[in-house]
């Protein structure tokens, strides 16, 4: 298990490099009933409704990673897919006035399964790196799992 504080603790703030050009394809955008766990793990009504997004992110157009989220939609309401092909942490920062401070991670590596060879370009018989967390916002509120 990882744990960091700090600020923006964002993919694209994290994996900046010079001279190297990041990019966020989007993959998928919808709006989901929250399992248990998703609501447990944002402290939801069992019931309640979220995003689910999966994004492809590239450094010079080589994929490195797959990420799939789930954003509570009281926190967003108005979220739109555009605003998923940058950074999602730089958006609540710069247009909602709120920071992201805190993660807790749990990193894996496990074999790659036909959406991963195929996104990332991966042989049959390549592992992929898993990471599973939920990221909180500066007041406590968990905001992405």
């Amino acid at each position: 298990m990882f744990r960091y504080d700090g600020s923006n603790l964002g993919i694209t703030d994290s994996f900046k490099v010079p001279g190297k050009k990041q990019q966020i394809k989007l993959l998928d955008f919808q709006v989901i009933k929250a399992t248990k766990e998703i609501a447990e793990d944002l402290f939801l009504n069992e019931n309640a409704f979220v995003y689910e997004f999966k994004r492809l992110r590239l450094l010079d157009e080589q994929p490195f990673l797959i990420e799939t989220g789930y954003l509570p939609i009281k926190i967003m309401p108005e979220l739109k897919p555009e605003t998923l092909q940058k950074s999602l942490f730089n958006y609540l920062e710069d247009g909602q006035s709120k920071t992201v401070t805190k993660e807790f991670l749990n990193i894996t590596v496990e074999p790659s399964n036909a959406e991963d060879q195929k996104q990332m370009h991966l042989k049959e018989n390549e592992p992929v790196g898993v990471m599973e967390g939920i990221f909180f916002l500066d007041d406590g509120t968990p905001f992405e799992v």
